[in-house]
């Protein structure tokens, strides 16, 4: 990202409809929501959101280095810089727009129930090797998260990659029309939100949305070998887009991988993109992490973006934090963290990668709930014993209400302990452990095994 000045407090009180108080001769370099994580010449946005009134920050915004701040009111001593706003949510979405509009380049949007952000990072790497690159921050997605992305963005890079998230129907529909994207992934359709949505094909639905702000001649990039391929076609169709691009592992795909060779350090991949026929090399185990790269090698070609340095930019991607991270351990311990989420597919997917790794000891599968699967749920949790017996997992470590509903299914066919308390899973883990296993810990984020990760990275220590 670039590190110049993006906003003059002109350019935001003209963004966000506001009126400026204090000094008026500021300089920022991009908008912030948490006062905690202001940097010197952030510009602080006090949200007033349903549980926290970011109004009750500004200061200690301030003394992190904010040089100004948008607000709705502040008390009559206050002589800092200010944007004032009628409504700041509003005023955010404003500035979304505003920062859109500004962009010169390519815009790419990434949106999928699995691998939106570990592909739009990857996008983005491959991209910044060829030409300066735009992309959202960690998983900005949201109504308001979106905005934020797009206030970092130097209006004069070549590219900028952005993500959007959902958890409901029409939320994509309002971010994509902000993002105005001129190409359009969608990477995977998943049972992941089934909380929110009667079925798999209404998630399908909603992630067809993202079509909505891609013009006609734009790029619409999908997964196009499984059941919602279908859906996501005709949606892409319905908004008048031409150029249609389909990636999986089928032969019938635009994009398809024609050869695999998995390794624990280095994946080789043999694939077609469109007329092309490459080969390169991605260092992260996994089926899955090939499609990932399907997709955004689409993306560079549709792009017009040098498709044989991109196989060459691919074998220094680094994996995102907690999206399958390995680490080496002391006794030649190895801890893969897939802790960041959690849903029937990408579970599967990161069971068969942990299969395929070669390993001395045991292989121990940490597994914790898969949150937002609605009335599925029990149902979805007990059908990964499947997986688990495919892949030969040694040693099954269970936690949650939700994973109980598999423990009772597979206690009996492999050695299975159940935890409703991670402290004694913690405990019964490290106990457990032997030089040379291999651990895999896996959940949706609010199942909260971050806490089991750093508990084995604190017992034992890394190898140089």
């Amino acid at each position: 990202m670039t590190h110049k000045k993006l906003w003059t407090a002109q350019d935001l009180a003209t963004a966000t409809i506001g009126t400026l108080g204090g000094k008026d001769n500021w300089t920022g370099y991009k908008l912030c929501l948490d006062s905690r994580e202001i940097t010197p010449g952030d510009i602080y946005v006090a949200y007033r959101g349903g549980k926290v009134d970011g109004h009750n920050f500004i200061e200690p915004a301030f003394k992190n280095g904010a040089v100004a701040a948008v607000v709705e009111s502040v008390s009559n001593e206050s002589t800092h810089p200010y944007v004032y706003v009628h409504q700041t949510e509003e005023a955010l979405i404003n500035v979304g727009n505003f920062a859109r509009n500004r962009l010169e380049g390519t815009v790419i949007g990434v949106t999928g129930s699995v691998g939106k952000t570990s592909t739009k990072d990857m996008i983005a790497h491959i991209l910044n090797d060829q030409a300066p690159t735009n992309k959202s921050q960690r998983s900005f997605n949201s109504l308001m998260g979106l905005p934020i992305a797009l206030s970092a963005c130097d209006p004069s890079y070549k590219y900028t990659i952005l993500e959007l998230g959902m958890t409901a129907s029409g939320e994509i529909s309002t971010l994509t029309r902000m993002a105005r994207p001129h190409i359009a992934i969608v990477t995977m359709v998943a049972p992941s939100h089934l909380e929110f949505f009667k079925s798999v094909n209404d998630i399908a639905r909603a992630k067809a949305e993202i079509f909505e702000g891609v013009p006609s001649f734009g790029t619409a990039i999908i997964r196009g070998d499984i059941p919602e391929s279908k859906i996501l076609i005709n949606g892409a169709k319905e908004k008048g887009i031409k150029n249609i691009v389909t990636f999986g592992e089928s032969k019938e795909c635009d994009c398809h991988i024609m050869d695999y060779i998995p390794g624990d350090e280095v994946n080789a991949i043999k694939a077609k993109i469109g007329d092309e026929i490459i080969d390169f090399k991605l260092p992260i185990p996994g089926k899955h992490w090939a499609l990932n790269a399907l997709a955004s090698l689409a993306a560079v070609q549709a792009a017009k973006g040098d498709i044989e340095k991109a196989c060459q930019s691919m074998i220094t991607y680094k994996i995102p934090e907690r999206r399958g991270n390995a680490f080496d351990l002391e006794q030649n311990i190895l801890l893969i963290d897939e802790s960041y989420n959690a849903n029937p597919v990408s579970m599967q997917a990161a069971l068969e990668s942990f299969g395929e790794r070669k390993v001395k000891g045991r292989k121990i599968a940490v597994l914790g709930d898969m949150l937002e699967l609605g009335s599925t749920g029990p149902d979805l949790h007990a059908s990964l014993k499947k997986y688990i017996i495919e892949t030969k997992i040694d040693v099954l470590f269970l936690y949650g209400p939700l994973m109980k509903n598999l423990h009772q299914t597979i206690k009996g066919n492999i050695e299975t302990f159940y935890f409703d308390d991670l402290k004694n899973l913690n405990h019964k883990l490290i106990d457990a452990v032997t030089q040379d296993d291999a651990i895999m810990i896996k959940a949706s984020n609010g199942t909260g095994l971050k806490a089991v990760v750093d508990a084995i990275l604190a017992y034992y220590k890394k190898r140089n």
